[in-house]
């Protein structure tokens, strides 16, 4: 499967604001666990788009990445 470079530059955009967000609270666990799944939630709406437009490509890589970033954002927010 081919990496769309829409997707790649989206989630790019969306990890440097979560990252500015994340340097500028207290670098507590629960902070990049919220940054995990709500980077997570706009490519949900990622996928919808990508599903009605019908690029199937770009809707499997963007939920690729729901699925790696809901597990990451779960289990790091269940410790703190």
């Amino acid at each position: 499967m081919k990496i769309d470079k829409s997707v790649l530059i989206i989630n790019l955009v969306l990890f440097v604001l979560a990252g500015i967000f994340i340097a500028q609270s207290r670098y507590e666990p629960a902070v990049f666990g919220m940054a995990a799944l709500a980077i997570a939630f706009l490519n949900i709406l990622l996928v919808i788009g990508f599903s009605i437009s019908g690029n199937r490509n770009a809707m499997l890589n963007a939920l690729i990445v729901v699925a790696v970033l809901v597990t990451v954002g779960f289990s790091v927010c269940s410790r703190s």
